[in-house]
């Protein structure tokens, strides 16, 4: 009792050990994997929300100052920009004292990013100056019209020049004071420009159509002799020709008026501006477009991430709950002259929409869910299929334990019968010579029976997974011939019921002879035929359903239970305990008879009797 008690506490612990491994080795591992990744989902998640105004003023800060450079480096070249390219042509004075007409880069070039046009006109002629205006080699866009470019710029920049005050008025006059090119003007800027190319420079600015040939004369005197010149720059912010705001630039320029004697007698009289002091306005104005979309998008694509968004001047951040913004002026720290602000230029956004962050978590947190899911699934199926093992394992065990004890009863009962009886021969103990014959058939039944089991066993091995070569055959005609062999026409216990005109079936003779008789035997075994239950065991044939041909073999026993008909079919497998069992036999029988219908691309199957009993159906093939 003890030893079975130990028995069965080393048969659960075994099981016990495995499922502890399992749990330790597997489960928790990715237990704590799971739980790590979704800490680290929401650390990210809350780092990411906690992070966002930060990086979107550090991005608007990036786009402030990348969009401000751009911007004073356009304003930079346009105000160092020579006045002499404020016309349609310029004079460019060479070292060899040569003098060639160009274009003017403001009529012959494209116009730099961001310049809409230039223009300049005579402040000398007051309200009713003549404008000249400047669109590079592409001309004037199509947004706005010539005309309306011209009223406005009148309003604009002519008007607001003639009803300025009489600062610069004064600042000329020191100009113009002898000496006066000595003195230091905080608001004015002095440039040394060639004198040959001031006078060409009048000469187109007037518009007096001198004579060319006359002109060239006069200005090959003066190549070489430098005039100075007093220019003053200045920003506006004004509403443009479309209502946009837009940034003016007026530039005041004063050309001294040439003070030297022999230069005044040779002057041609279509260049007699040039006895005078001369004030010129000139200027450009930036594109709206280009400063309050283009160059910021531009910017904003070099500088920003890809979550990050510019709302240009004037753009609504909506749904604002959903978005974390900072704000910079584009025209912070720009010193204007006039300045009327309008709300579209008060401020562009770069943001961040938190809600995707939301969404993105939300969309982690789904695929973290399907995860866990998948992986309780997977978890769930492998402790299940470890189970179905361990309880697999189990089932072995007991079926290998039943078999060793089947084996060694099988065994040890004819090898004992043959010992005995072969000694009580082998010593002369009997002198009846019937019974010596007895004892002789005995060894030679209980040899037989060793040899049974042997043939089993080894019958076993060759039809594992094999599958036989098949010949077409009259069944009943092979199972009248097997029977003869099993001795079953003489036999009390067994009727035969063979139904006539069954169509060729698919078999083997071995393979027939191998179910016949053990299906045979096991119902003897198991269903034997006694005065309690004298009808005998039936073995018929007779045609199954889509043209297959049917050898069913019925009894009257007790009868197999549903959920252990498909058990009964494996190797060393017997119902009940093989210690307390009183039928002999090793549990080979049925499994050999699956295998061998198996191997004739057959099927063997296990039914209720009607009226008690079992029926073992095998299914043969037609041929």
């Amino acid at each position: 009792m003890a030893s079975i008690w130990s028995q069965s506490r080393e048969n659960l612990r075994g099981p016990r050990m495995v499922l502890l491994s399992y749990g330790v080795l597997v489960l928790l591992p990715a237990a704590v994997f799971g739980l790590l990744l979704w800490d680290e989902l929401r650390g990210d998640h809350e780092r990411a929300l906690q992070e966002a105004p930060r990086e979107v003023r550090d991005a608007a800060s990036r786009l402030e100052t990348e969009a401000k450079r751009r911007l004073h480096r356009l304003l930079t070249d346009e105000r160092q920009r020579s006045i002499l390219h404020y016309a349609d042509q310029l004079l460019v004075p060479q070292d060899d004292g040569q003098r060639p007409e160009l274009i003017s880069p403001l009529r012959g070039e494209p116009r730099p990013s961001g310049v809409a046009g230039w223009f300049q006109f005579d402040s000398a002629e007051g309200f009713g100056a003549d404008l000249q205006l400047f669109f590079g080699s592409e001309g004037p866009g199509d947004h706005v019209s010539v005309d309306d470019l011209r009223a406005w710029l009148q309003r604009e920049a002519v008007d607001y020049a003639n009803s300025r005050d009489s600062t610069h008025e004064r600042v000329l006059a020191r100009f113009m004071e002898e000496g006066g090119e000595d003195l230091f003007f905080e608001s004015h800027t002095r440039v040394a420009e060639d004198l040959a190319a001031v006078a060409y420079f009048t000469h187109q600015g007037s518009r007096a159509f001198c004579d060319p040939e006359e002109v060239r004369d006069y200005t090959q005197q003066l190549l070489g002799t430098t005039h100075r010149v007093l220019q003053a720059t200045k920003l506006h912010l004004v509403p443009g020709p479309d209502g946009r705001p837009t940034l003016l630039v007026l530039r005041d320029v004063m050309i001294r008026r040439i003070t030297d004697v022999r230069r005044m007698r040779n002057l041609p009289l279509c260049l007699d501006a040039m006895n005078a002091n001369q004030h010129w306005v000139q200027g450009f104005w930036i594109d709206p477009q280009w400063l309050l979309e283009a160059m910021p998008r531009d910017v904003g694509r070099s500088v920003l991430a890809d979550r990050q968004v510019l709302f240009p001047s004037g753009a609504p951040v909506e749904p604002p709950g959903a978005w974390v913004q900072a704000g910079f002026g584009l025209i912070d720290g720009l010193e204007f002259e006039r300045d009327r602000p309008t709300p579209e230029l008060d401020s562009m956004t770069v943001a961040v929409n938190v809600s995707e962050l939301s969404d993105r978590y939300r969309t982690q947190t789904l695929w973290f869910a399907g995860l866990a899911t998948i992986m309780l699934i997977s978890g769930a199926l492998g402790l299940r299929l470890l189970l179905s093992r361990i309880r697999l394992s189990a089932e072995n065990a007991r079926r290998s334990e039943n078999f060793v004890a089947a084996v060694t009863h099988e065994l040890r009962t004819p090898i004992s019968v043959v010992k005995l009886y072969g000694e009580m021969l082998r010593d002369d103990w009997v002198q009846d010579h019937q019974k010596r014959q007895d004892y002789a058939g005995r060894i030679v039944d209980e040899s037989n029976r060793l040899s049974l089991l042997v043939d089993r066993v080894l019958e076993k091995r060759r039809l594992q997974g094999t599958v036989s070569r098949l010949a077409p055959g009259d069944l009943n005609e092979e199972i009248r011939s097997q029977a003869e062999i099993l001795g079953l026409p003489d036999a009390d216990d067994v009727r035969l019921d063979l139904t006539d005109g069954l169509s060729p079936a698919l078999f083997t003779p071995e393979g027939v002879h191998t179910v016949l008789s053990n299906l045979v035997e096991n119902a003897r075994k198991y269903a034997p035929v006694t005065p309690e239950h004298p009808e005998p065991i039936l073995v018929r044939t007779l045609p199954g359903k889509r043209g297959r041909i049917w050898l069913e073999v019925a009894d009257r026993g007790k009868g197999i239970p549903a959920n252990e008909r498909e058990r009964v079919l494996d190797a060393f497998y017997r119902i009940g305990d093989e210690a307390t069992r009183s039928q002999p036999g090793t549990g080979l029988g049925l499994n050999l008879c699956a295998q061998s219908m198996r191997a004739q691309r057959g099927q063997l199957r296990i039914l209720d009797r009607p009226g008690g009993g079992t029926i073992f159906r095998a299914i043969f093939r037609r041929a």
